[in-house]
């Protein structure tokens, strides 16, 4: 009679897998809970149930963390929630990369999550995606209104409007809340990466990464150097436009 109960288990493990590994091993763990519960689950108390689920997520967590493939990628960060930063963020997920998603207030964030949201559905629609890629992709975007939270970042995306001194305020924030070696990039189209990297103590690691909308599908991204950006900050964002699907063009000083 408990059998809905403890098969309540597996949908949970299954979207947990997928949203938190591309692994193949925790999917072997998922088909083992799922053939456990089609034996046992008749004579399961609710009990079991929970004491499953929690099982499999500390299992799930252990294998992360010995077994998983994408240990070692980047830790990033996506400031601002908007169009383009909503964007940003999941075209960063869908190529399987963990992103923090950062705004001033949670009506902004559920906004902009809500706008992937309905872009992902439409391409579910067109079968151009999947469900369960889909509910991976949003997975693998979590959100914050505290900016602080960007301290064991490796590489963030400042995506907020097109306005220098807001801009600005930003990126001094971030480079006394990152470490020194993390890379900032600014998605702006216009100002000048020189400017912006001027008002942080880590000019050499100050970038434009500019995307185009719907960042999700257009292409092209802009690699914008200021005149102290290195070939190591350059070669970094490239790589990851590049894992992306992007393709990039670096364009001259600013």
């Amino acid at each position: 009679p408990h059998l809905g109960v403890a098969a309540d288990v597996v949908p949970l493990a299954r979207n947990y897998v997928i949203a938190r590994s591309p692994s193949v091993l925790p999917f072997l763990l998922y088909w083992s809970v799922k053939a456990w519960l089609q034996v046992h689950g008749k004579t399961t108390a609710p009990v079991v149930g929970v004491v499953v689920g929690l099982g499999v997520e500390l299992v799930l967590d252990v294998i992360l963390v010995f077994g998983n493939p994408t240990l070692g990628v980047p830790a990033l960060g996506v400031v601002g929630a908007g169009a383009m930063g909503a964007g940003i963020a999941g075209a960063l997920a869908r190529a399987g990369l963990h992103v923090l998603l950062c705004d001033r207030t949670r009506e902004l964030l559920d906004r902009g999550i809500s706008r992937l949201d309905d872009f992902m559905r439409r391409s579910v629609e067109l079968g151009k995606l999947t469900l369960e890629e889909k509910t991976a992709i949003l997975g693998r975007i979590e959100t914050t209104t505290e900016i602080n939270e960007f301290a064991g970042a490796d590489l963030v995306i400042e995506a907020i409007h097109e306005n220098l001194e807001a801009k600005s305020e930003v990126l001094a924030r971030l480079d006394r809340i990152c470490r020194p070696e993390v890379i900032l990039a600014s998605n702006t189209s216009s100002i000048s990466i020189t400017a912006l990297g001027a008002v942080t103590g880590r000019r050499s690691r100050v970038v434009g990464m500019h995307f185009f909308n719907p960042a999700q599908l257009m292409e092209l991204v802009e690699i914008i150097r200021g005149y102290h950006t290195s070939d190591e900050t350059v070669k970094c964002v490239d790589d990851l436009a590049r894992r992306l699907g992007k393709t990039t063009v670096e364009v001259k000083k600013s």
